[in-house]
């Protein structure tokens, strides 16, 4: 229950070390909006994210479905799109509880993670790699701008979501 009730919560990227989210970790984040899980989180518990109720979409990292619970995402609006990694739907819509959301093959908004954008940019290893020395902005989820210039390797102050702004493409990115 390390974040229950927490209000102030918009935004939650769990860190790719995390096998488990725990029971209740994040019930009645009632600001949240946007969840993203790595690709090691293989269950999350019962209440883990109910009552999010402003959640309006989920990425899933992980290839083989986390395992959750019937009440695991209870009070989360069911038509919210939730994207799984590429070649990983046929195994969400066979699962009990994923099977209830709408569910997608890869995220249309273009997260970089690791995927390459079309400017070669992209996000691994708690990096930003910009492999073409392409000029980029970076800003965070408050729209501060906390990077701009070339350089091929960037390190970010901190794992998160941000927003990466090259010549050729406007990108999220997830670290």
């Amino acid at each position: 229950m390390v974040f229950y009730n927490c209000s102030g919560i918009t935004s939650v990227s769990i860190p790719s070390s995390v096998t488990k989210v725990g029971w209740a970790a994040f019930y009645g984040c009632s600001h949240l909006e946007e969840l993203v899980l790595p690709s090691s989180l293989q269950t999350i518990g019962d209440n883990g994210f109910a009552a999010c109720s402003n959640l309006k979409r989920i990425i899933v990292n992980a290839a083989i479905p986390p395992t959750i619970e019937a009440k695991t995402f209870y009070e989360v609006d069911r038509s919210i799109p939730v994207y799984v990694p590429e070649g990983s739907l046929e195994a969400y819509k066979a699962d009990a509880y994923w099977s209830e959301f709408r569910l997608y093959d890869n995220d249309p908004s273009g997260i970089i993670s690791p995927q390459k954008d079309n400017s070669g940019c992209y996000a691994a290893n708690g990096l930003l790699y910009n492999p073409s020395g392409a000029d980029l902005n970076v800003y965070n989820m408050q729209g501060v701008l906390i990077y701009t210039g070339n350089a091929t390797e960037i390190e970010l102050p901190s794992r998160g979501i941000y927003i990466l702004k090259t010549p050729t493409a406007t990108r999220k990115v997830v670290l």
